[in-house]
């Protein structure tokens, strides 16, 4: 019987953008949530949400804290709007250690396979597939995330801009 190989050490699950601020938005209402309590409040399947919580996990917005009940490791704006959701995913994707490499082998006239292929053997994943990363990237490319122009102080910038927007739009009203 013939060794199957090794997998990628690193393996992103196919599924839409969309449905990641749907599990962030139900972790965020949540106490303790387990993948059926995400589900059921997320309105999809729990396979598909068990999926995109890996993924999340992965990027490093949701974590773990014991068998299976999930936390938000960053401030998500469950009451905000796509755009305010989408800006905060774009971040912490942007922040990965395998983005930036992937941006820096870019910057150097790398072709984004080439990129890709690159930095995930600086960020020693094993075994490397250009399909486990593909959904990552995916994402990277709809939410900008990939943008050779833009830097982190641009997202500082952008939440000064979102937070005077906000307070123009709340008055006095306290936001906790």
């Amino acid at each position: 019987m013939a060794k199957q190989p090794a997998k990628c050490s690193l393996r992103f699950e196919p599924v839409k953008l969309d449905s990641i601020f749907n599990i962030l938005d139900g972790i965020s209402w949540l106490d303790e949530p387990n993948i059926q309590d995400i589900a059921q409040f997320s309105g999809i399947d729990p396979r598909t949400a068990g999926k995109a919580i890996k993924n999340c996990i992965l990027i490093g917005v949701v974590k773990d804290i014991s068998t299976n009940y999930y936390v938000l490791t960053i401030p998500y704006p469950y009451k905000g709007s796509l755009e305010n959701k989408k800006a905060v995913l774009k971040e912490a994707v942007f922040k990965m250690p395998l983005m930036e490499n992937i941006r820096q082998f870019l910057k150097l006239g790398d072709s984004l396979e080439t990129a890709v292929r690159k930095a995930a053997t600086v960020q020693k994943i094993s075994n490397y597939e250009k399909a486990a990363i593909a959904p990552l990237i995916k994402w990277a490319t709809q939410l900008g995330a990939l943008s050779l122009s833009i830097s982190e102080e641009d997202f500082i910038e952008e939440g000064i801009q979102i937070k005077a927007e906000r307070l123009k739009s709340t008055g006095n009203n306290k936001v906790v």
